[in-house]
């Protein structure tokens, strides 16, 4: 019984771990793309495309806050899954 729960720790632990970590490269991607979206941009007198790169640099900026927030989210879930036990 007591090798069962700690492989079940080991695979919380692992999960938690690898999710933290596609999180935070997904997030660190996110930042270089955006870096690149913003140097990229032509900005012109029409106001429909600013509103369209303006929208676009936002949802790069929520996705990768989401994704690194998830991260954390899931390495904590982990790490009170192992404690619980």
């Amino acid at each position: 019984m007591r090798g069962n729960i700690m492989n079940k720790n080991k695979q919380a632990m692992k999960l938690g771990e690898i999710s933290f970590g596609a999180g935070f490269f997904a997030f660190v991607v996110l930042r270089i793309a955006h870096v690149f979206y913003a140097a990229d941009r032509v900005i012109s007198g029409d106001s429909w495309n600013i509103f369209l790169q303006f929208k676009g640099l936002t949802m790069i900026n929520l996705l990768s806050y989401a994704l690194i927030v998830f991260s954390i989210i899931a390495f904590i879930y982990s790490l009170l899954n192992i404690v619980k036990e």
